[in-house]
C-alpha cells in the first residue's frame, strides 16, 4: 500500500511537471488532468491487472492506469478510446513491444496523456484524435514513431520524448518519416530528441503549429541503426501558414542529411527563428515557392546552401549567421524579398542573386568570402546599401546581363578586388559607396566582356573592333566608412 502512494505523489509530479518556455505561445492541453481513479498494472499488488489493455478496457474517462516496470516488457499493440492517463513507472524499463504488429498505440478519443514508456516495435502511436499529450517517452521503431495521414488531430501537445528511427532489420521500405501530422493545426512539438534514419525527421501539414527546443540527429551518426548507410531527407518540412519553427538543433554530423529546415508548398506567415544548423548537403533552410515568411537569427554553417530561395517573393531573411557554406545566401527566381543584417562569412559566396528582382539587400556584414554578393543571370532592379563588405576576394561581381541595380552608401574595405561586372552589366547606378579610404575623384569600376565566338562576332559587326574592358564610376565616392550596425 506503501508503494502505491508513492506513485499517486510520482503520477502529481509527472502530470504537472512540464514547463513550457514562455519565448513561444503555447500551453498544455487541459483535459491532461489527475482527477479519477488509478488502476495498476504489473507489479505484485493485488487485484493489479496482468495487461495494459485489459486496464484500459475497465478505465472510464479521467482515469489513470500506471504500468510497473516488474512485469516488462509487455508484448501488447493497444487502442486507447478513453480520456485517460497512461503513465510508465520508469520510460528506461517499462517496455511496450509490438512485436512489429503495425502500431503499438492507436488513440482515437481526444484528451489522452501517454507517459514515461518505452516503446519499441514496427510503428509507434497513431493519432486518430486531437489535444493529446506524448511527453518522457522512448521510442525505437523501424517505421514511423508517431503519425496520423488520415484523421485531422489537433492542439497535441508532444514533449520530451526520444524518437528513434532504427531499422533493425536492414531493409529500406521504411515509411520516410518519424513524426508525420497531416491536416494538424495547433500542435506543440518541444523538447524531443529526434534521430532520423533514411527518412525525415518531421514533417507537418497544417497552420499554426510550434515547433520549438527540439533536437534532431543523424541514427548513423550514433551508432543507432545496422545495415545501410543512407542519409536522411530533411530534418524538417513545413507546409502550411502561421507555424514557428524556433530554437531547434539540427546536427547532422559531416554532411549526412540532405536540408535541414525546408518550408513548402505556397506556405505563408511562417517564422523560422533561432535555430542552430550544421551539416547539411545541401541547404540548411529552403524556401521555395513561398511568401511573406521570416527567417531570422538562425546560426547556419558548414551546409552547401545556408539559406535558399527559389520563386520565394517577399520573404524577409534578418539577422542571421552564416559561415563555411559554399553559398551563404541563394536568391533564385525570387522578386522583393529583404535580406539584412546577416553575418556571412567563410564562404565561396556571401550572397547570391540568380534571375532575381526588386530585393533589398541592406546592412549585412560579408566577409572572407570569395564572392561577398554575386549577382547573375538577369538579376535587375535590386538595390545593395549598407553592406560592410570586407576582406573578400572580389568584393561585388554583377554578371550574366545583371542591370538596372542601384548600389550605394556600401563600405568596401580591403577586399582584393572590390568590385568589378561582367557579360554587358554596364547598365547600374553605383553612388556613394566607401572604397577604402577617401576619394577626391570618382572611383572606377572596370568590367569587360566574356567572348564567345557569338559575342566576338557580334562586338565587331556593331561597333567594328573589340571592346576588352568598360569603365563605370562612382562618382560621388564617400568620404568616409558609413558606421553600419548589423
Amino acid at each position: 500500500m506503501r508503494r502505491k502512494y508513492i506513485v499517486v505523489v510520482i503520477l502529481f509530479l509527472l502530470l504537472f511537471g512540464v514547463n513550457v518556455s514562455g519565448d513561444i505561445d503555447t500551453k498544455e492541453p487541459s483535459a491532461t488532468v489527475f482527477d479519477g481513479n488509478i488502476l495498476y498494472c504489473g507489479g505484485s499488488g493485488a487485484g493489479n491487472y496482468t495487461t495494459i489493455q485489459s486496464a484500459i478496457n475497465d478505465a472510464v474517462d479521467d482515469d489513470t492506469v500506471f504500468v510497473y516496470d516488474d512485469s516488462s516488457p509487455y508484448y501488447e499493440n493497444l487502442e486507447i478510446d478513453k480520456s485517460i492517463n497512461l503513465i510508465g513507472e520508469d520510460r528506461n524499463t517499462t517496455i511496450i513491444d509490438g512485436e512489429n504488429n503495425d502500431y503499438i498505440v492507436i488513440i482515437n478519443t481526444d484528451f489522452v496523456n501517454i507517459k514515461n514508456f518505452y516503446l519499441r516495435g514496427d510503428y509507434g502511436v497513431y493519432l486518430e484524435s486531437s489535444y493529446n499529450q506524448l511527453s518522457f517517452n522512448i521510442m525505437t521503431i523501424e517505421n514511423s514513431c508517431i503519425e496520423n495521414q488520415i484523421d485531422e488531430s489537433h492542439n497535441n501537445f508532444i514533449s520530451n520524448n526520444k524518437l528513434i528511427h532504427n531499422n533493425y532489420f536492414g531493409e529500406d521500405d521504411t515509411d520516410d518519416y518519424v513524426i508525420y501530422l497531416q491536416n494538424s493545426n495547433d500542435n506543440i512539438i518541444y523538447e524531443n530528441t529526434v534521430y532520423t534514419f533514411y527518412d525525415s525527421g518531421l514533417i507537418i501539414i497544417g497552420n499554426n503549429n510550434h515547433i520549438s527546443k527540439n533536437t534532431f540527429v543523424n541514427s548513423s551518426y550514433y551508432g543507432y541503426y545496422y545495415y545501410y548507410d543512407m542519409l536522411p531527407i530533411e530534418e524538417i518540412e513545413i507546409e502550411g501558414d502561421y507555424n514557428v519553427i524556433s530554437n531547434n538543433t539540427i546536427f547532422s554530423g559531416d554532411e549526412e542529411a540532405f536540408i535541414g529546415i525546408s518550408v513548402i508548398g505556397n506556405s505563408c506567415n511562417n517564422l523560422i527563428d533561432g535555430n542552430n544548423i550544421s551539416g547539411c548537403s545541401k541547404y540548411g533552410i529552403s524556401i521555395p515557392e513561398i511568401q511573406n515568411n521570416m527567417v531570422s537569427n538562425n546560426i547556419i554553417y558548414n551546409c552547401f546552401f545556408g539559406i535558399d530561395t527559389e520563386k520565394s517573393n517577399g520573404n524577409t531573411i534578418i539577422e542571421n549567421k552564416i559561415f563555411e557554406c559554399y553559398t551563404g545566401i541563394s536568391i533564385m527566381r525570387s522578386n522583393e524579398n529583404i535580406i539584412m543584417k546577416n553575418e556571412i562569412y567563410e564562404c565561396n559566396e556571401g550572397i547570391g542573386l540568380y534571375n532575381s528582382n526588386e530585393n533589398i539587400i541592406i546592412k549585412n556584414e560579408i566577409y572572407e568570402c570569395e564572392y561577398g554578393i554575386l549577382l547573375e543571370s538577369f538579376s535587375k532592379y535590386n538595390n545593395i546599401s549598407l553592406n560592410n563588405i570586407h576582406k573578400n576576394i572580389i568584393g561585388l561581381e554583377l554578371s550574366g546581363f545583371s542591370k538596372y541595380n542601384m548600389i550605394y552608401n556600401n563600405n568596401f574595405l580591403n577586399n582584393d578586388v572590390n568590385a568589378k561586372f561582367l557579360q554587358w552589366c554596364f547598365i547600374n547606378n553605383w553612388n556613394e559607396n566607401f572604397w577604402d579610404k577617401p576619394r577626391d575623384f570618382p572611383y572606377p569600376i572596370f568590367g569587360n566582356i566574356r567572348y564567345s565566338l557569338y559575342w566576338l562576332g557580334l562586338c565587331i559587326l556593331i561597333f567594328g573592333f573589340l571592346i576588352p574592358t568598360i569603365v563605370k564610376f562612382d562618382w560621388h565616392p564617400a568620404s568616409e566608412p558609413y558606421d553600419i550596425e548589423v
